[in-house]
């Protein structure tokens, strides 16, 4: 059985995210364009872009990728705490009382 691992999924890196807004605000402008198109538009935007809308998107990838990290070891942690409460035998469980 082949699980996929959600823990391990990588976050969006800044382009990423800014070539995500910039396709989201050409649909909403109605533009309907291959998405190879739309990369490359917005790649060139990027490049021309002022310094410090690229460091507020790089800032909010690492926001991003600090939040996913916690997330991910807080789900990795709950895991291994299910997984050694299932295998752990239990002491002395308590009797049942039957009515008679």
């Amino acid at each position: 059985i082949c699980q996929r691992n959600p823990v391990a999924k990588k976050t969006s890196n800044a382009f990423i995210i800014y070539r995500t807004v910039f396709a989201k605000v050409l649909m909403n402008l109605d533009y309907q364009n291959k998405m190879t198109d739309v990369s490359k538009w917005a790649a060139e935007s990027w490049k021309s872009e002022k310094a410090e809308l690229i460091t507020a998107y790089k800032n909010f990838a690492n926001e991003i990728q600090s939040t996913h990290r916690k997330r991910s070891q807080d789900a990795m942690i709950n895991r291994n705490r299910r997984l050694i409460a299932a295998t752990t035998p239990r002491e002395n469980p308590a009797p049942i009382s039957v009515p008679v």
